[in-house]
């Protein structure tokens, strides 16, 4: 895991010395932002989802996929609000980067995050 450079014997430390428990924890609340109350493990499946669609649009490279594309768009979003709004935060965290549009293409953060969450899910 990317985060793991974090990780000491007892948890993970940020930047700023505050600990978190465990890589779930120091994600959600350390990089995400979350509060850490509720079901954070299924908010950050959520974000998992949404980061690796963006990663597969740049796989697929062509318009031929846009069939599939806005197929995968309608299981993870329920409408359009709930799209945008996922795409402005990941652009917000520094997850993702654009030239003309949203969503565009992860950062080296959104990639080593994708990799993260895989790593976590598959734990």
């Amino acid at each position: 895991m990317f985060i793991d450079k974090f990780k000491r014997e007892d948890g993970y430390y940020d930047q700023d010395n505050c600990y978190y428990e465990d890589a779930e924890s120091f994600i959600s609340i350390g990089i995400l932002g979350f509060c850490g109350c509720g079901m954070p493990a299924a908010a950050l499946e959520y974000v998992r989802k949404a980061l690796q669609l963006v990663d597969d649009v740049v796989i697929w490279g062509d318009r031929s996929a846009h069939e599939q594309w806005e197929e995968r768009k309608r299981e993870l979003f329920s409408d359009d609000g709930a799209e945008y709004f996922m795409w402005y935060f990941l652009y917000d965290k520094g997850l993702t980067d654009h030239g003309t549009s949203v969503p565009g293409w992860l950062t080296d953060k959104g990639i080593e995050l994708l990799s993260d969450l895989m790593e976590l899910r598959n734990k």
